[in-house]
């Protein structure tokens, strides 16, 4: 008689979500992104879009703001550790990606974002040259066309569109959607309005998966003989 044990191991995935669109009014002038936000087990993928307006609303004068921060509260912050993360972005016509990093756990010289820890979240941050250089933030890129030449000091090389953010941790990570933000400059009239925008209503989420797989593995056969 043959007998055939068979060993059932379980692995579970977790898959999660999101699209936040999200905008904001400060000195005339409109300031709006998209945030497409997904999780696949330990690892956190998004992009981000500036669809800010062109023009202030009640005339065709330029509406150029540039997103320099974003941010989100993790719900398990104090059980999580990031191992390692990395931004990329477009370049200034919204065409060339760019390859080399705009930010990133290496924590290059070169990096024009960084990455700050505070309570029960992580946040990027845009580092300015000078107080008021808006090089290195992301822009529609209708405004960042060189016949448009109406952001600040007028040096295209260092603007960036889309970007992608990608970070590494050591456990799922379970995301605040209420807690998204974005963080703008230079918007309005004159570039003079700020704003820190979050989602509103929340949005729920595209998909949340949490699937246990079954895989059966043979464990061992053994033949045993009638006496």
């Amino acid at each position: 008689m043959k007998i055939l044990y068979i060993v059932i191991l379980f692995f579970s995935t977790y898959s999660y979500a999101v699209i936040f669109d999200i905008y904001g009014i400060d000195e005339g002038g409109i300031g709006s992104s998209i945030i497409d936000l997904s999780i696949e087990n330990n690892s956190l993928q998004l992009s981000i879009d500036n669809t800010s307006p062109i023009n202030l609303i009640d005339s065709t004068l330029p509406n150029t703001p540039g997103i320099v921060g974003f941010g989100f509260n993790l719900i398990n912050n104090d059980e999580i550790f990031v191992q390692d993360w990395n931004l990329t972005a477009y370049d200034f016509n919204g065409e060339t990606f760019i390859n080399e990093q705009i930010g990133g756990s290496s924590n290059s010289v070169l990096d024009k974002w960084i990455m700050s820890d505070f309570i029960a979240g992580v946040q990027l941050d845009y580092i300015p040259q000078t107080d008021k250089s808006m090089d290195g933030a992301l822009y529609n890129p209708y405004v960042t066309l060189q016949e448009f030449n109406n952001l600040p000091e007028g040096n295209n090389d260092n603007f960036f569109t889309k970007a992608f953010f990608t970070m590494n941790f050591d456990q799922v990570p379970i995301i605040d959607n209420s807690s998204f933000f974005v963080r703008m400059q230079n918007v309005g009239e004159d570039g003079e309005g700020s704003l820190k925008l979050y989602p509103d209503p929340v949005p729920e989420p595209s998909t949340l998966l949490l699937l246990s797989i079954c895989f059966p593995f043979l464990f061992g056969l053994k033949r045993f003989q009638k006496i």
